[in-house]
């Protein structure tokens, strides 16, 4: 009986241990994208927000509890809070400059993407006084923020003039304020995420022609891998999962589609959770 009861215990333990939390944008059927959370444990659907717009970009707050993000619509443009105990929403940052794609540096601050100026730019955001300077300025646009689990690194997109397709990847040091371009000749990077550890970036890029694939890249060697497999698909928004293990993404079948595969490729499958006529678009896992 004790052994029975010992099974149990560890079945029923490895599944909460190996259970995620996703936290995607997703198409509803009035041709919106609002946010939504998925439990692969309980294998619950519950959409967040119905702001009648365009979630572009969120983030969680340090204690979690939270998740910042950007709403672009013709209503209700601007940076948004969402209390994920009490669903309660309120505005951060509301204004006619599509503020979006917010990154949390740490209880008080955050960088986001805004059009000021004729150009797509990084700001950082004082959450105490809700005044905004400018962050990082580039001759071109800059988005895609995101900071790495330990604090120290900020990866972003930078472009001419033409968006991802152009993009370069660039690393910003929050400590040393140093910053290099990652993608030397390469064009077409976006999407960057952090592994757990801080020490690899996975994008998607546009490297090869004829499919949209995940590569990563290694902070410490320079190293550039390709991760997805094969070629003439479409790979985009990776995001390591909590052990680092797993890589999510949307793929491109009829329909974007929620994925995941293997850290190295291997193991590829498309989760069935959300309806197979409508996109999901950026993930982000708990």
């Amino acid at each position: 009986m004790k052994t029975i009861i010992f099974l149990f215990l560890l079945f029923f333990f490895t599944l909460v241990v190996f259970s995620e939390i996703i936290y995607f944008s997703g198409e509803t059927p009035d041709n919106h994208y609002e946010l939504f959370m998925y439990d692969t444990f309980t294998n619950d659907l519950v959409q967040l927000t119905d702001l009648k717009g365009f979630v572009s970009g969120f983030d969680f707050s340090k204690d979690g509890n939270k998740l910042y993000f950007g709403l672009l619509s013709t209503m209700n443009n601007g940076l948004y809070e969402l209390n994920l105990k009490n669903g309660g929403i309120k505005p951060l940052l509301v204004d006619r400059h599509d503020n979006r794609q917010p990154c949390v540096i740490d209880e008080e601050k955050i960088i986001f993407v805004s059009y000021r100026n004729k150009k797509e730019s990084l700001f950082i955001l004082d959450l105490n006084t809700m005044e905004f300077d400018p962050f990082i300025l580039l001759e071109g646009y800059e988005f895609s923020p995101v900071i790495s689990p330990n604090k120290q690194l900020l990866a972003f997109v930078h472009s001419q003039d033409t968006y991802e397709h152009d993009g370069q990847l660039y690393l910003y040091n929050m400590i040393t304020k140093e910053l290099k371009n990652l993608s030397g000749d390469n064009f077409g990077d976006y999407s960057p995420a952090f592994s757990p550890d801080s020490k690899e970036i996975i994008f998607s890029s546009y490297r090869e022609r004829g499919q949209q694939a995940i590569f990563s890249f290694n902070i410490s060697s320079k190293e550039v891998k390709k991760i997805t497999p094969f070629y003439s698909t479409i790979d985009r928004f990776p995001v390591y999962d909590k052990t680092g293990e797993w890589i999510y993404f949307t793929i491109l079948k009829g329909k974007y589609k929620i994925a995941r595969m293997k850290k190295d490729g291997t193991q590829r499958e498309i989760l069935k959770i959300f309806p197979d006529d409508l996109n999901a678009g950026s993930i982000l896992v708990k």
